[in-house]
């Protein structure tokens, strides 16, 4: 019940944050216009491929240790919030003066892309989330931050409506990555009793070694998701024109509005798979595996298929005429979450085994297909080309390079069958339940 109940806050928080944030993106869309709003997603994609440089791949590690390490607390969280902002501000300063030096910002795009990393030295402060995740407790970081995404949506329209600037936006945005990540730390002084032990607690930075010697796998690993992610739009705003990031953009958007959903289905479940894993027995444990796997594949395909439906009349009441494009983009690009819901159990699988090499495996070669795809097909296809490429780098990534390696192919397997798994274990249940 508490599991359920922690999904729902987290599920309610993506679901209404989603809907005001929609709300003010189309809003800005038209008014900006493509080439604008171009800019600011090509922007935004840019600092989401710098982004796991900062966090450094601890976010699951933490949890864990926290999970397994009750009476640590307040060393594991100071000395993973040391280990961010040393992160944050080596990777604060080094993206400015590498990006700026190689030209790959325009003289007028480098203040605005300054703006926003600025926001993003805010994010150490993400790691007292972890507590509330390891206690299965997502209420009030849920609430605070579902507020401060409202409170911003409305801002952003109003910066928009009466300076219809890009940079006044741009920095509103900024300050909206640095109260989101604040919350959580006031969230987290008035709802733990030991607040103020975190802070009189000393790094120590040979278990901070410890970490990083774990998450070496994961670091790199999270960056080639975020490669096979946001690459097709940098390459875009690259290659063609900052109007194609704005079509493409707004295609992504609306596939992309489900990903929390397996998100914090694998994160409530999270706990229990390690219990599973060291308690039960294998078989217990693959068919667990089997019927997460496989409700998330079905829970995507549905959403696909009605998104495949309603894309034409979806983008021309929301977006406007101008970004109609973007349904042909969709009706391509939504079919990846498929693989992409089914790839959260993944990583919460490839933690749990330790196997963390594998982690950077899979995610590189979902990288290196959507960078060499990419390359090839929008020179010639444009952003129907980009979109093509991500879904084979997703599917290449989340299920067929576990193909490749011995100690992931079961789990191949396992996902293969996942679909018709859960079908049968759900009539199943059916028939068990009318016998009775």
């Amino acid at each position: 019940m508490k599991l359920f109940k922690n999904t729902n806050w987290l599920i309610s928080e993506r679901v209404i944050s989603l809907f005001g944030g929609l709300l003010s993106n189309i809003y800005i869309a038209r008014i900006l216009g493509p080439e604008e709003f171009g800019k600011l997603n090509y922007l935004v994609a840019t600092v989401i491929l710098l982004q796991p440089l900062m966090k450094l791949g601890l976010h699951s590690i933490i949890t864990r240790e926290l999970c397994e390490h009750p009476t640590k607390h307040s060393e594991i969280i100071k000395t993973t919030f040391s280990i961010r902002m040393c992160t944050s501000i080596l990777t604060f300063f080094g993206a400015i003066v590498s990006l700026y030096l190689i030209g790959f910002l325009e003289n007028e795009m480098v203040l605005l892309f300054t703006i926003l990393m600025i926001g993003q030295l805010f994010s150490p402060f993400e790691v007292y989330n972890y507590w509330f995740e390891c206690n299965v407790n997502a209420k009030p970081v849920t609430i605070s931050r579902t507020l401060s995404t409202l409170s911003f949506a409305v801002t952003k329209i109003i910066i928009v409506y009466l300076y219809k600037s890009l940079t006044a936006l741009v920095i509103i945005v900024s300050i909206e990555f640095i109260m989101g990540y604040l919350v959580v730390y006031f969230c987290f002084k008035k709802y733990n009793v030991n607040s103020l032990q975190v802070a009189t607690t000393k790094t120590s930075w040979k278990y901070a070694l410890k970490l990083v010697k774990q998450s070496y796998w994961l670091v790199f690993s999270a960056l080639a998701a975020a490669i096979y992610m946001k690459i097709d739009q940098v390459m875009l705003g690259y290659i063609l024109t900052k109007s194609d990031v704005a079509i493409y953009s707004v295609a992504v958007k609306f596939s992309e509005m489900a990903y929390f959903i397996p998100v914090a289905i694998v994160t409530s479940l999270f706990p229990s798979i390690i219990k599973s894993k060291n308690e039960d027995s294998v078989l217990s444990y693959h068919n667990k595996l089997k019927f997460v796997m496989g409700g998330l594949f079905w829970l995507a395909f549905i959403g696909a298929v009605i998104c495949t439906f309603i894309s034409e009349k979806l983008i021309t009441i929301t977006y406007g005429d101008q970004y109609l494009e973007s349904a042909l983009l969709l009706n391509i690009h939504i079919w990846a979450s498929l693989f992409v819901f089914v790839r959260a159990l993944l990583s919460k699988w490839i933690l749990t085994e330790k196997l963390y090499k594998f982690s950077l495996y899979t995610q590189g070669v979902g990288a290196l297909t959507n960078i060499v795809l990419n390359t090839m097909w929008i020179p010639t296809y444009g952003a129907v080309g980009a979109a093509w490429a991500t879904l084979f780098s997703v599917a290449m990534s989340s299920w067929l390079s576990l193909f490749l390696a011995n100690k992931t192919r079961h789990m191949g397997y396992l996902m293969t069958v996942s679909p018709i798994y859960f079908i049968v274990k759900c009539l199943k249940n059916v028939v068990l339940t009318r016998i009775k």
